[in-house]
């Protein structure tokens, strides 16, 4: 079976806290390279979800083509 999301979730958060901890970085310097991060990762999710889209919208072209022959 593999791993569940919700414990992937759980394993990630306690990797990034103990990351975070252990970088002895003071809040505001931790603060900043999150703020980085979240920039970084929400323009990843919206490139992933037009990718998505794409892929998605071209199967149903597709597929509408096969079925009009």
């Amino acid at each position: 079976m593999e791993k569940p999301l919700s414990v992937k979730r759980e394993d990630f958060l306690l990797s990034v806290v103990n990351a975070i901890n252990d970088s002895g970085l003071p809040p505001f310097m931790v603060y900043e390279v999150m703020k980085d991060i979240t920039s970084n990762v929400e323009r990843l999710a919206r490139e992933q979800l037009e990718a998505d889209k794409k892929a998605y919208y071209e199967s149903l072209n597709k597929i509408d083509k096969e079925v009009e022959k």
